[in-house]
């Protein structure tokens, strides 16, 4: 049920729609059902509010609502109702004086021919006066709706594949104190990870020495681990590595461990950003970047190397088929250790890719920044995917495919107050937070190499405070209330249930024109002495699932900064490879879940396919006509 819940009214109505396929000039009308034949069930509605009582009936014979206003005071008011369309809605106005006291309208729903029955179509009500604005939505639901994944919240135990994951404080919060007190309830948190349908947790595996003497893992790690596990959520259980602990304490502890996970994870992360944490550089000495100025390698990554191959080694002697993972440094730095002689059971390489205060296809590392960094790292771009790239070809070069972790990323919502400058961080709204989380995830999804993606972190730090940008990453605020991110990760996880990456498909993108005032140019101009650049090109991707052969997905979105100051771009896109993926498409907004019908082309052997885009990203939902 949908509502704004507004005076504790909602309201859901129900139909079943039918069809239209647009291939080029024609339009061929497929033997489809008519509209009432395919309705499901309808549920007339009615609530009450700022003076007016609003009830609506389906009139199954003619296909329209019958609609019935009431005014029980002396305020008038204006009745609207939206019909979602690729770009501009269908609205239809009424205006309602108090005077007359009751009108009667009727509203028939601007399908195109049948409908489509695969779509969900959701028609806000809103009612405006003085006194506010009240809004309910119904929904009208194709039969074949259900197959969509549209407003169905797909737990983590009905998830068998997915890269995406967030990172948790359970273990700092074995008590309800402390500046991380609110991860305490990690019964609630989990299930709210659950039912958003995240597959990946990612945290630090305490220890402790129990009566007798012997290293342990904490009772109370244990206990949030197996809530977890029951779950059905993947574990990343992050070993923190500290200069101050010899490499023999290290590799105990990395055995203790690695015992204690029998049965809960296979998964073992070494060491945490040693740029910044475990007194690395302070200890050995060094750049936070790895490069002396000779560029010559730091011996504090030196270090750091040993010491994760030492663990890597040890945990693969009690547990051989578990996977270990590690570096986690920044990209130059990681470079030099992969080059150094990376342990053949290190079977993946840590890394995260924050954007900072860019857009998501953006990160400060580019070959603009080999004085720097003393090293070539991504591209010439700065772009993610270049990053992610560059990453595969030192594997390559150097002899050994390793898999990519991307354990932190994340886009914080704190506010700016004038004294930070110049900081890394930008303070971003809530919703963008949420489009360029699903920008990030898709993308990961669109490179086979990257095993998972963790955004940082689940639920706000230190209280939500809100001038600190560590403080709100969180796709909870910190008294739990969920920002948009939360919802956009919930859609995201229903609506790919199931897909992955098309390598198959040739996916171009012909047209993307944008009026002169809507072109960026340098996003920071200096960034360690290097300008960054805005990309305002558009990315799209094409995804199958293995299980139905008879679907396919298209995911667009523009690369621009987030804005909410232009309605629209528009992008024309050719497909090669889905020829028979043509029957009954439809969009969906990631962000809002809104879906609209979209027309199709069919040009030979490729599809056509015109879409006006917003800010949020898309994905094109397209059945096979066989």
């Amino acid at each position: 049920m949908i509502s704004d819940k507004i005076l504790g009214h909602s309201i859901r109505v129900i139909l079943t729609v039918g069809v239209m396929i647009l291939t080029g000039a024609e339009n061929i009308r497929a033997a489809e059902p008519s509209l009432q034949e395919n309705i499901i069930s309808v549920q007339d509605f009615s609530f009450i509010t700022f003076n007016w009582q609003i009830t609506g009936k389906w009139n199954k014979r003619v296909e329209i609502f019958e609609i019935d206003c009431t005014a029980f005071g002396t305020t008038d008011a204006a009745l609207s109702l939206t019909f979602p369309q690729m770009g501009r809605d269908d609205i239809k106005r009424f205006s309602l004086s108090a005077e007359n006291k009751t009108y009667h309208f009727t509203y028939k729903p601007p399908f195109k021919e049948n409908g489509n029955p695969y779509n969900r179509y959701r028609i806000k009500i809103k009612l405006e006066s003085k006194l506010g604005t009240h809004t309910e939505t119904t929904e009208l639901i194709g039969k074949y709706a259900p197959l969509v994944g549209i407003d169905d919240p797909r737990a983590s135990s009905k998830t068998e594949k997915s890269i995406i994951g967030v990172n948790v404080h359970f273990s700092f919060a074995p008590r309800n104190i402390g500046s991380f007190a609110g991860w305490h309830k990690y019964r609630k948190l989990t299930d709210m990870i659950a039912d958003a349908g995240i597959k990946w947790i990612r945290d630090s595996v305490g220890t402790e020495k129990s009566d007798d003497g012997k290293l342990r893992v904490k009772p109370f790690v244990l206990d949030w681990m197996h809530y977890a596990k029951k779950k059905n959520i993947n574990i990343i259980a992050l070993i923190d590595m500290s200069s101050n602990e010899t490499e023999e304490q290290f590799i105990e502890r990395c055995r203790t461990i690695a015992e204690a996970m029998k049965g809960i994870t296979d998964i073992f992360e070494l060491g945490n950003e040693p740029q910044n944490f475990g007194d690395w550089r302070k200890k050995y000495g060094g750049t936070w970047n790895g490069k002396e100025k000779d560029n010559s390698t730091s011996e504090w990554v030196k270090a750091h190397l040993k010491y994760t191959n030492a663990g890597a080694n040890a945990i693969k002697e009690v547990r051989p088929n578990a996977v270990c993972i590690g570096l986690g440094a920044c990209p130059p730095t990681n470079f030099r250790a992969i080059t150094l002689g990376l342990s053949k059971y290190v079977d993946g390489v840590v890394d995260h890719p924050y954007s900072f205060s860019m857009p998501p296809e953006r990160v400060p590392y580019s070959w603009r920044n080999e004085k720097r960094d003393g090293i070539l790292t991504g591209d010439k771009n700065g772009s993610f995917v270049g990053l992610m790239l560059s990453y595969i070809n030192i594997f390559k070069n150097t002899g050994q495919m390793r898999s990519l972790w991307l354990t932190e990323f994340g886009w914080s919502t704190f506010w700016f107050n004038g004294d930070n400058e110049k900081e890394m961080y930008a303070g971003f709204t809530e919703n963008s937070q949420a489009i360029y989380l699903i920008r990030r995830f898709i993308q990961c999804m669109a490179i086979p190499a990257i095993k998972v993606a963790c955004q940082y972190d689940f639920l706000d730090d230190y209280s939500s405070n809100k001038f600190n940008p560590e403080a709100n990453f969180g796709l909870l605020r910190s008294d739990y209330s969920p920002k948009p991110s939360y919802y956009a990760i919930r859609h995201i996880n229903s609506l790919f249930a199931g897909y992955e990456y098309d390598n198959k498909v040739i996916v171009n993108v012909k047209k993307a024109p944008l009026h002169r005032s809507m072109k960026r140019n340098i996003l920071i101009n200096n960034w360690d002495g290097a300008a960054i650049n805005a990309d305002n090109d558009i990315c799209a991707y094409g995804f199958s699932n293995p299980e139905f052969t008879d679907r396919r997905m298209l995911a667009v979105w523009s690369k621009l900064p987030v804005s909410d100051e232009f309605n629209n771009r528009t992008v024309s896109i050719r497909i090669s490879g889905w020829k028979n993926f043509c029957k009954y498409p439809l969009a969906v907004d990631i962000i809002t879940e809104t879906s609209f019908d979209v027309p199709i082309k069919i040009d030979g052997n490729d599809l056509i396919i015109d879409l006006l885009i917003t800010d949020n990203p898309v994905v094109v939902k397209l059945f096979s006509s066989n």
